[in-house]
């Protein structure tokens, strides 16, 4: 089970449009782990990230609602997830 903390970093990844382009921009792990830590989650593990991942991507299955987003080139909370997976990794 995911941490509170870790669920409130997707959060913070899913609405932060700044803070996810930081993110995505980072040139390695280190300059992303960085700048968690900087937004203030440094308390949160690798490890919660991946529990908080696996626990909103549900069973991996999109939506028809998210499916629709998609194809109309919406940005959903899906990819804030994959995002978040990425930084985890």
């Amino acid at each position: 089970m995911a941490t509170e903390r870790a669920q409130e970093l997707l959060k913070a990844i899913s609405t932060d449009v700044k803070f996810r382009q930081t993110l995505e921009n980072a040139e390695s792990p280190q300059a992303r782990r960085a700048a968690i830590d900087h937004a203030g989650f440094a308390d949160v593990k690798t490890d919660e990230i991946k529990a908080a991942v696996k626990e909103e991507a549900g069973d991996g299955e999109l939506s028809d609602a998210e499916l629709e987003s998609v194809a109309g080139g919406a940005t959903t909370t899906w990819l804030s997830i994959v995002v978040a997976l990425a930084i985890a990794l």
